[in-house]
């Protein structure tokens, strides 16, 4: 007997044997081929069946109702999955993945730059330097300089961040050695120093103390 396969089957054989299947199965014959994704009509409804399914829940699978596609849990941010958004609910065809909230939507995104999202439990943000979503920067909450720029208008990524951290301890750097070059001035004006070696041979806070000793005899301070 000829093997006969479901798209060489009779129109009327297809539609019955399409007609019981599930949301979760329709859309999986909807990925077959084109012949498929042309007789079987993407919809919200369809999409609602097959988030709703034993296999979506297993694979925690959720629909967006932005591309009417079924995503994984981490493609969505906690919010859009729980909630008023979960699934069940009425309100659940309001939900959208992150790359749909990405996207400009009648001129505007919805997430905006500076926007923390949170997926699985971890922080992710739109980086208010670069635009782009990526992990949030994570840095000791007692670290000052964290403090600083991540005010509500500083929201980075890990990378901006780490370029922001380079960029300030090579300016802390320059200042230091500006600092350092200028008591040293002092020092050699004054004839207390001698060359350059001698002035890079010291470190910065023993020539601090020198400078400041020497600042204290020239004032009478040291007797």
């Amino acid at each position: 007997m000829e093997r006969q396969i479901l798209d060489t089957m009779p129109g009327e054989i297809q539609n019955q044997i399409i007609s019981e299947l599930g949301g979760f199965e329709k859309l999986m014959l909807r990925a077959a081929n084109k012949y498929f994704r042309a007789i079987i009509p993407l919809t919200v409804e369809l999409l609602l069946e097959a988030e709703q399914s034993p296999l979506a829940f297993g694979k925690r699978l959720y629909g967006c109702y932005d591309c009417l596609r079924l995503r994984p849990a981490n493609c969505f941010s906690d919010n859009a999955r729980m909630k008023w958004r979960r699934k069940n609910r009425d309100t659940a065809t309001t939900r959208f993945c992150i790359e749909c909230g990405l996207s400009e939507r009648g001129g505007r995104k919805r997430y905006q730059r500076g926007q923390f999202i949170a997926v699985n439990g971890v922080r992710h943000v739109v980086c208010a330097q670069c635009d782009n979503y990526g992990l949030a920067a994570h840095q000791p909450m007692d670290d000052p300089l964290f403090k600083l720029y991540t005010a509500s208008w500083m929201k980075v990524c890990e990378t901006c961040w780490e370029l922001i951290q380079k960029g300030i301890e090579q300016d802390q750097e320059a200042q230091r050695q500006k600092t350092r070059e200028a008591r040293a001035a002092i020092l050699r004006d004054r004839g207390w120093l001698g060359s350059d070696d001698e002035v890079l041979s010291i470190s910065d806070s023993i020539l601090s103390e020198y400078l400041q000793y020497n600042m204290d005899r020239a004032y009478g301070i040291h007797e």
